[in-house]
């Protein structure tokens, strides 16, 4: 297989490439080594929006290491150093530049990853033991490669219980609309089962591609299925959001006219960078909100904002990215080794209290998180409704 690598990006270069705020007070911190961290996130193509606000987390965790002291094993510290590469929204090219990064031993952790048919470009190649992948990104659940944490929302954590919220308003009829890849097709087959074993009705299912820009008839469709309204069930991913809500505003597939809509891949930093007028109302289901009274999340807020600009906008994609990242570190640590088999094993079993509140790592090398309904008002921020509280994701049982 050809390799190909688009970024590589290391000390003084990701200085210049992300302005690090702290790149000159880590400078001053003596370090005995250096660990190089692989990351992948698309910053190009349909999904660079989206996939910006995991990197801005993994970035800031690894500024708060470094300005922290770094990693200490053995009484030695050592800088993490990432080492970045553009997956091009492009699933192939996940296993591309997977495979580049492995192709360097020193590297023992990758970070990254978003849509599912990417990480399953990526998983395989984990298999032997020889590092650690961290995938950070809500998706379809069922999955357990090994050497991978899964520390994003599985549907049954993020999906089902905002179903129950509605269903529990009297709603019945539910149309189905998503991305043609694997997370949209898998969560919809456990959204009609559990929707139909609920009473109520799938009226449509319709998907499109990755960046295909949604037209008037996918509209129309959700009107004709649906002429007293309805929920629309979104699993749609990237950009493609940006267009769907505008079609639906513009033929008054609104609150008004009975029709409401539940997304699981959009939040308060993509509706920033689309503009917030056509989500006004929209509901949105995700393990973190900034509207929050938690003492904890409005520091890391703060310290986000500080960073990056106050105007740029958290999500759970940048909170779970930031700590991931610290629950590795905290795991090489305990275990006096950056051994990935080693690691893997400190991690076990293992809680870190950070901005998603009191997490923890099971047996399945999934997470223990808490889940929110939230609404978004005319401003583009969101309300929480509700919290569903701590959930953990049953064991997975294939790969």
């Amino acid at each position: 297989m050809t390799l190909r690598r688009y970024k590589h990006s290391v000390a003084g270069a990701l200085c210049a490439t992300f302005f690090l705020v702290g790149c000159s007070e880590d400078q001053r911190v003596t370090f005995n080594d250096e660990i190089k961290v692989g990351v992948i996130h698309s910053q190009t193509g349909t999904m660079a929006v989206s996939e910006d606000s995991a990197l801005s987390g993994l970035i800031l965790a690894i500024e708060d290491i470094n300005r922290g002291g770094g990693i200490t094993i053995e009484g030695k510290t050592s800088k993490l150093v990432p080492i970045i590469e553009d997956a091009r929204s492009d699933a192939d090219e996940h296993g591309w530049v997977t495979e580049s990064l492995l192709g360097d031993s020193e590297i023992k952790v990758v970070f990254g990853g978003w849509t599912s048919a990417g990480r399953k470009a990526m998983t395989p190649l984990f298999s032997s033991g020889n590092a650690l992948l961290f995938y950070s990104i809500q998706y379809e659940g069922g999955e357990n490669a090994p050497h991978v944490f899964y520390l994003g929302p599985t549907p049954e954590q993020q999906s089902l219980p905002a179903i129950d919220w509605f269903l529990a308003q009297g709603h019945r009829d539910f149309f189905l609309v998503g991305s043609s890849y694997i997370y949209p097709i898998t969560a919809n087959k456990l959204f009609r089962k559990h929707i139909e074993a609920a009473g109520g009705r799938i009226t449509g299912e319709e998907y499109v591609f990755l960046g295909q820009t949604i037209k008037p008839d996918l509209i129309e469709k959700i009107r004709a299925s649906m002429p007293r309204g309805g929920v629309i069930l979104n699993t749609v991913n990237g950009d493609s959001n940006e267009s769907l809500f505008r079609e639906m505003n513009r033929y008054y597939v609104n609150r008004k006219n009975g029709y409401f809509s539940l997304s699981f891949s959009i939040d308060e930093s993509s509706i920033d960078q689309w503009g917030a007028k056509y989500f006004e109302d929209a509901h949105l289901s995700q393990g973190f909100f900034e509207d929050s009274s938690n003492d904890k999340i409005k520091s890391f807020m703060r310290k986000y904002k500080n960073r990056y600009g106050a105007e740029k906008k958290l999500n759970d994609a940048a909170v779970t990215s930031y700590v991931a990242v610290h629950m590795w570190a905290q795991a090489v640590e305990r275990a006096s080794t950056t051994d990935p088999q080693a690691v893997e094993k400190a991690l076990i079993g293992s809680s870190y209290e950070g901005p998603l509140g009191t997490v923890q790592v099971n047996e399945n090398r999934h997470l223990t998180r808490e889940i929110f309904i939230g609404q978004v008002n005319s401003g583009g921020t969101i309300e929480v409704l509700k919290s569903f509280g701590q959930i953990t994701p049953e064991g997975a049982t294939h790969q």
